[in-house]
């Protein structure tokens, strides 16, 4: 409940974060030679990333940070 901030780092790996039910997000970051998917339906593409519609309103709100090299990060 309420607003959780996290950070996630990878080098060669995959990653998969399930965003709760009824908790928005907002996702930025970058990848070397790797690539960040989003779920674009739950979490529409912004000028800096994605971020549910309610984001800014929320209650419940994730704001992820990635950093990464070759792997992968699937967000949904």
């Amino acid at each position: 409940a309420g607003q959780t901030t996290a950070r996630v780092e990878c080098g060669f790996a995959a990653v998969n974060l399930a965003v709760p039910s009824g908790v928005a997000a907002r996702i930025r970051g970058t990848m070397g030679l790797g690539a960040i998917t989003v779920d674009e339906s739950r979490f529409p593409r912004i000028a800096d990333g994605w971020a549910s519609v309610e984001f800014e309103t929320a209650p419940n709100r994730m704001d992820i940070t990635v950093a990464g090299g070759f792997g992968s990060v699937n967000v949904n």
